[in-house]
């Protein structure tokens, strides 16, 4: 068995979409043209998705669940019309957010599944 370092990114992949995320959410709080806004609502919306997935996948409810309302809450095709001081606060806490689930959601190891796979009873 080798024992080496993994690689961050093998053990929280959704470090890079997060800080993606993040980063434009951020950005947000400046005044910025209306496009960014819409453009925004695409790729936070599309991000809390991929998040959401990630955390069904891992067995992880609570990451469906709050990324899923992110995911709502950002919706771009029926889009939630709310005041500018209640979206920076909302921008603030969603990058929050992300930056959280990407630390919280990781990877499941590989030692744990083929663990679990080799304990499971046949079915005949």
């Amino acid at each position: 068995m080798v024992t080496g370092k993994v690689p961050l990114l093998v053990i929280r992949p959704l470090i890079v979409p997060a800080v993606i995320a993040a980063l434009m959410l951020l950005c947000a709080l400046a005044p910025c043209p209306y496009w960014y806004y819409k453009l925004l609502r695409w790729v936070v919306s599309g991000m809390a998705l991929v998040f959401a997935v990630f955390g069904h996948s891992t067995g992880r409810g609570w990451g469906t669940g709050l990324f899923g309302l992110v995911a709502i809450l950002f919706n771009p095709l029926i889009p939630l019309h709310l005041s500018k001081p209640i979206w920076r606060s909302i921008d603030i806490v969603t990058a929050t957010v992300f930056v959280l689930g990407a630390i919280l959601l990781k990877a499941l190891p590989k030692l744990s599944q083929e663990k679990s796979n080799s304990t499971a009873k046949p079915c005949a």
